[in-house]
C-alpha cells in the first residue's frame, strides 16, 4: 500500500503546492487525471470521475500501489509522500 495517501476534502489548490511540476496526466477514458510532484518529494493526484455510477481505480507508485474509489460525477484528491 501507498504509505500515507489520503483521500482530501480541500480541493486541488490544498494539494497542488507552489512550485509543483505536472509529472502526468491520463484521459483513459472514464478517469481524467492529473499527478504532480510538489516541493520536498510530496506527490499529489487529482483524479475526475466523469461517469453516472462509482469508480474503483489503482493508484501505482514506484512498485507500490493502493486502491481507491470515486462516487458517481465527483473528484478525489489523493497526496502522499
Amino acid at each position: 500500500m501507498l504509505q500515507g495517501l489520503l483521500d482530501g476534502s480541500r480541493g486541488p489548490a490544498g494539494v497542488v503546492r507552489p512550485g509543483a511540476v505536472r509529472i502526468a496526466s491520463t484521459i483513459p477514458g472514464r478517469l481524467n487525471n492529473v499527478a504532480f510532484k510538489g516541493p520536498g518529494a510530496a506527490m499529489a493526484l487529482i483524479v475526475q470521475n466523469d461517469e453516472k455510477t462509482p469508480q474503483t481505480f489503482a493508484i501505482r507508485y514506484r512498485g507500490k500501489a493502493g486502491t481507491a474509489s470515486l462516487k458517481a460525477e465527483s473528484v478525489g484528491t489523493f497526496v502522499w509522500k
